[in-house]
């Protein structure tokens, strides 16, 4: 029984410092909230079969991108950094006056994958593979929120609060971009 959960550590360990540091990272930005100036939308309550679709929804879009990376480590990121990114909700949902959804935005991608790149330096350099990544898991995750129907988003936080309406059809636009980004970790990869 320990050999095989030792394998699946081994499996998961090199996803696991990338992903703790994105969660923090994705609480610490919904944060930026707090300087909303107008009245917050408080999180709604989901069933338990609307949450299990919104995870596996997540889930499926972020490891579809993932896989573009042709590395088991970087897609389960990847997949994760598409979950993850709601952790920008649980301020909301914990009833503190702060806007949700900041994190769905394209500079958290940007700062979070600069962020994970220097925490995990390879022999002395950032490794920026984790950059591409992050960007990639945020677009898979709009992709996913504007297919479910949720495409008012605030990419350009925080340094603009307001969200942008995107067209039903950019889901598509959205998921081709997140799989590129990782099609770029894929070719930097084989160099």
């Amino acid at each position: 029984m320990f050999g095989s959960v030792g394998r699946w550590w081994a499996v998961l360990r090199p996803a696991f410092k990338p992903l703790v540091i994105y969660l923090l990272a994705a609480l610490v930005w919904s944060l930026f909230g707090l300087l909303s100036p107008t009245t917050p939308l408080h999180y709604k309550e989901y069933s338990l079969p609307v949450l299990a679709i919104e995870v596996g929804g997540h889930i499926s879009f972020g490891f579809l991108a993932g896989v573009f990376t042709f590395d088991p480590a970087l897609a389960l990121v990847c997949m994760g950094e598409s979950l993850l990114i709601d952790a920008d909700h649980l301020p909301s949902a914990l009833n503190f006056p702060v806007l949700p959804r900041l994190a769905h935005s394209v500079f958290f991608g940007l700062f979070t994958g600069v962020i994970i790149s220097y925490a995990l330096r390879r022999e002395g350099r950032p490794d920026f593979r984790f950059l591409a990544v992050a960007i990639g898991g945020v677009f898979s995750h709009l992709s996913y929120d504007v297919l479910a129907g949720s495409g008012q988003l605030p990419i350009l936080s925080p340094f603009y609060l307001g969200s942008f309406s995107f067209p039903y059809l950019s889901w598509i636009l959205l998921e081709v971009a997140a799989c590129l980004a990782n099609l770029g970790v894929a070719m930097r990869l084989r160099q």
